[in-house]
């Protein structure tokens, strides 16, 4: 019996899904009676596939630096294999390695694994995400050092970072001097100044370099005169007196000019040798 020898085929329909199975409905819906009462009775397909791939059509992700970022595309299908347009639900089950916007967009946050999620109607397609810093640049700070003191120090910092400038954990630094005469550096990038001159710091993070200049030149702290004080028995009688300029840990600082001058010229004259 078709519905158009049914005189009231709305309501004909209604008494016939309370009588009948869902698995008959769904064979009245083949045969065509439910749509030959209007189309606005069908219901949408339920996505029964999704799938969800990278811009390369692959289902995994892989990143080398904090900050990389890709669309993910989605698409779903009926069981009759019809598209379903419906917009996806997007989760990580990770955001503290991967996270993934309300449109897709992934991003990765830390170094691990994660899974992206697209969910439709109950059913989900899945990205694998891992997220591994590759150490891509080393910095060295400061990069210019100018140590006015022999004995004095400074602390050089090195940052292996990824292609975005990001930090990257756990790398082994090397420190080396070009000039261990000059400027000493110790296992943990602490320089000192052996005497004046220039010299180069590398450090080294795998196949990675990077270099901080360091110039000692001393500075004049402090002068010493020997002896402090002096008594001259005559008119005429002499004394010599030495001299001594000091950076600012009491190391002498050669070739220092040294000017010679007297308080009381009618008293004491000195000469420019300190006569």
């Amino acid at each position: 019996m078709s519905t158009s020898s049914v005189r009231n085929p709305s309501r004909f329909l209604t008494r016939l899904f309370k009588a009948i199975t869902p698995g008959r409905v769904a064979a009245l819906v083949t045969a065509g009676l439910i749509t030959a009462c209007g189309s606005d009775l069908v219901q949408p397909g339920l996505a029964t596939t999704v799938t969800v791939t990278t811009p390369s059509g692959s289902i995994t992700a892989s990143f080398n630096s904090i900050g990389d970022f890709i669309q993910l595309t989605f698409s779903a299908t009926d069981a009759n294999g019809n598209t379903v347009d419906k917009t996806p639900t997007w989760s990580s089950s990770n955001a503290a390695v991967a996270t993934v916007t309300p449109t897709g967009v992934l991003t990765a946050v830390g170094n691990g694994t994660a899974t992206i999620t697209a969910e439709v109607d109950g059913t989900t397609g899945t990205v694998s995400v891992t997220v591994t810093q590759v150490p891509a640049a080393i910095v060295v700070a400061p990069g210019t050092n100018t140590l006015t003191a022999l004995g004095a120090t400074v602390q050089l910092t090195a940052t292996v970072q990824d292609a975005r400038g990001n930090t990257v954990a756990g790398q082994t630094v090397t420190w080396t001097t070009d000039d261990a005469a000059v400027a000493t550096v110790s296992p943990a990038g602490i320089v000192a100044a052996v005497t004046n001159g220039t010299a180069v710091v590398t450090a080294t993070a795998g196949a990675l370099t990077a270099n901080a200049a360091v110039t000692v030149a001393q500075v004049v702290s402090s002068v010493v005169v020997t002896p402090s004080s002096a008594s001259l028995g005559a008119v005429g009688a002499t004394t010599q007196l030495a001299v001594s300029a000091q950076d600012a840990n009491g190391n002498t600082v050669a070739g220092a000019p040294i000017a010679w001058a007297t308080s009381n010229a009618a008293a004491a004259t000195v000469s420019a040798t300190g006569l």
